[in-house]
Parts: C-alpha cells; structure tokens; sequence
C-alpha cells in the first residue's frame, strides 16, 4: 500500500524521509527479486537435467504400468491361466485384454449353463 502512496501528491509531502528510504529499499529489492528471476526463466535447460527428468518420468510411467497390469491379472486372471502350453506355441496375439475377458465370459456362461442344467435335471 505504501508503495503507491508516494506518487499521490498528496501524501507524498507527508512522508517522512525516513519512510521513503524504506520505500525505495523494498522498491529495489523487489527490482531484483524480479530481474533475478527474468535471468533464470531465460536461462538455457541443461540438457542432462532434461534426461533425467525424462528418464525419471518414463520410469514412474513402467511402474504405474506394472501395476495396472497387476491389477489386471488379478481381476481377470493371467493369460497363462487360460491357454495351454500348445496355444501359447500357436498363436500369441491371442494374449490381448480382450481376449482375455472374452475367455472369461465364456467361462462364467459355461458355468451358468451348467449349473442351470444341473438344477433343472
């Protein structure tokens, strides 16, 4: 607030010099508080501090993945889980998460129609 009294006329003349030494000590220091931070926003990036930051991110990325993936296994089941040895040697692609809910639904409505028949009979 002081700071903006000083271009008042009026209030100018009723400062004490004491006062506008303070405000212009706080003027200064927030010049500089200002141009130190200029300097620094124009600074060029190190090009070591942006690989590791890049590695760091790429790294909590894998292990937000792996848990995702763990989360998935646990919730659905694993792939091996699901395909025999010989279907694993023949076809790979077959290791998708939709695949993997369809071999899961399959199996529920496998159940449901058995234990349907199994209560009728």
């Amino acid at each position: 607030m002081l700071l903006h009294l000083t271009h008042l006329p009026c209030f100018s003349h009723r400062l004490r010099e004491h006062h506008r030494a303070a405000i212009k000590v706080i003027r200064r220091m927030q010049y500089f508080v200002a141009k130190k931070k200029f300097q620094q926003a124009r600074k060029p990036y190190d090009v070591r501090d942006v690989i590791e930051q890049y590695s760091q991110g790429h790294l909590n990325l894998m292990v937000r993945i792996k848990e995702l993936q763990r989360r998935l296994d646990q919730s659905i089941g694993k792939p091996s889980l699901f395909i025999s040895v010989s279907e694993k040697s023949k076809d790979r692609g077959s290791n998708t998460i939709g695949a993997r809910l369809n071999r899961v639904e399959d199996k529920v409505s496998l159940r449901l129609t058995v234990n349907k028949h199994m209560v009728c009979d």
